[in-house]
């Protein structure tokens, strides 16, 4: 619950600088100061929060605002791992495969094995166990290890 508290003040307030930063680049003409990294983070960190507290509709809100022109969003694991896990709890199958072979993709493009490697490959062979593709399940959880 305190990581829920915090994630929610940090939004609220990242939102805020963004607006602000906003006009002012577009009033001076400057290059943008925030860091878009910090927010993706933060945004990233709270849908999982909200999605832990049951917070589902919410979570994909916050998740939906952050891939809205993020391209960042399209090649980042972790954005779609989570993206396709809160899919798969809710029962969109198809959408979840779609978002964690984005996430496969994305974390086998990076040197060597690694937690997000593990966290894609995993979580795509139970969606397309689900779905009954059983062949690509057993090739993703063979990744996985």
């Amino acid at each position: 619950k305190n990581a829920l508290v915090f994630y929610d003040k940090s939004y609220k307030k990242m939102i805020e600088i963004k607006a602000n930063q906003n006009q002012n680049i577009a009033a001076k003409n400057t290059p943008d100061p925030y860091s878009q990294a910090s927010f993706f983070k933060t945004c990233t960190n709270f849908a999982v929060c909200l999605e832990k507290a049951g917070q589902r509709d919410k979570a994909m809100q916050v998740m939906a605002k952050l891939q809205q022109g993020n391209a960042h969003c399209e090649s980042d694991a972790k954005f779609n791992i989570n993206m396709g896990v809160m899919l798969q709890r809710q029962g969109d199958q198809e959408k979840a495969i779609e978002f964690l072979s984005k996430a496969s993709a994305a974390s086998a493009a990076h040197k060597g094995p690694g937690q997000e490697e593990f966290a894609a490959n995993y979580n795509l062979a139970i969606a397309l166990l689900q779905s009954d593709q059983l062949s690509q399940a057993l090739t993703h959880f063979n990744k996985a290890l």
